[in-house]
């Protein structure tokens, strides 16, 4: 016997035995030491103690107060697509390489390339991008997803290079 079966004959019981009754209304009170030392007629009783005080410690996380359950809105912004030659453009405090096709969202607060943010745009991402028109950040990370899988390397009987085509800069 598992889980609720065993709290379900455990209650059971604890209306034919008095003292179990009473552990049972003290458990939130007692230990897992209490009631590994606690007299129960049999092997089983103790688990079934266990188990249903950790039930009743989780039961009362979900149950505190203190936990707050808040759905953050998805934000509106404009997609854009990278048309120039690859370069590389500002970003932050360094640069990073926009290739053509590669798209960007411009938030309220700054600008999304990929999965990496910056407050600081740089003026060539407007200058050589073409809208995309206006869409919810998700809309935005599942069209960089869909984008990556189509461009995605896939690795074949001889091919030996698995990072052919990546390309890493260090602004001098």
């Amino acid at each position: 016997m598992r889980g609720q079966n065993l709290i379900t004959l455990l209650e059971y019981e604890a209306k034919r035995q008095p003292a179990l009754a009473t552990l049972i209304a003290n458990l939130d009170r007692l230990s897992h030491e209490d009631i590994q030392t606690a007299e129960v007629r049999l092997p089983w009783m103790r688990q079934a103690l266990l188990q249903m005080k950790q039930d009743h410690a989780a039961t009362a996380v979900l149950d505190a107060s203190c936990i707050i359950t808040s759905v953050v809105p998805d934000p509106q912004g404009e997609m854009r697509e990278w048309t120039g030659d690859p370069t590389f453009v500002r970003v932050g405090g360094t640069h990073l390489e926009v290739m053509p096709g590669q798209l960007l969202w411009f938030g309220q607060t700054g600008v999304w390339l990929d999965t990496i943010y910056s407050k600081l745009i740089d003026p060539q991402l407007y200058a050589r991008t073409v809208t995309r028109g206006q869409i919810a950040k998700s809309g935005y990370l599942d069209a960089v997803r869909n984008r990556a899988r189509r461009l995605s390397f896939t690795a074949g009987p001889t091919d030996c290079e698995p990072m052919a085509g990546v390309r890493f800069y260090t602004p001098g």
